[in-house]
């Protein structure tokens, strides 16, 4: 933290997995050094890693320990706009990562903003991780069944689905 004080652009530098200090924090649940980050660079809140993903990202991902989900929204509302190289925001990732307490946030803060049908209706390229989603067959041959793929549409239903439910 002394290094920070000294230096801050050291607090934008990415390891070798490309993940800045502030990453790295927000993944370890270290809340006290990810605040103290804030209070040195707010923007650090939009530093890209690996495959575009920022911080609120990795929230989305991991979940919304010790609130820190919540500061981020306080100091940076506009980062829910913030899209992965997959064009895949905070919304889709807690949807992908099965984080309920994140996305009543994120919808919550959301239905705050001027942008809110522009985030929900954001498509992304959702794909797993080998490439296929099970259940897939992109043959044509006897007996295949297309009604098992997940659209890139289904994600985004979902949680429009989700935010009508929580308004009721």
């Amino acid at each position: 933290m002394e290094m920070m004080k000294l230096k801050p652009s050291f607090a934008r530098k990415l390891n070798q997995q490309y993940l800045s200090p502030l990453h790295l924090a927000v993944r370890k649940g270290h809340r006290r050094m990810v605040l103290h980050f804030l209070e040195i660079d707010k923007d650090l809140i939009h530093a890209k890693g690996k495959n575009g993903n920022t911080p609120l990202h990795i929230i989305s991902e991991v979940g919304n320990n010790n609130g820190l989900l919540d500061r981020f929204l306080k100091i940076c509302p506009q980062s829910i706009r913030a899209v992965t190289i997959k064009n895949r925001n905070a919304l889709h990732i807690a949807v992908e990562n099965d984080r309920p307490d994140v996305l009543q946030v994120l919808i919550q803060t959301l239905r705050k903003t001027d942008y809110y049908c522009e985030v929900m209706n954001q498509k992304a390229s959702l794909s797993p991780p080998g490439g296929v989603w099970q259940g897939d067959n992109t043959s044509k041959s006897k007996g295949s069944d297309d009604s098992t793929i997940i659209g890139n549409q289904s994600w985004i239903n979902l949680v429009f689905f989700i935010s009508i439910f929580q308004s009721i």
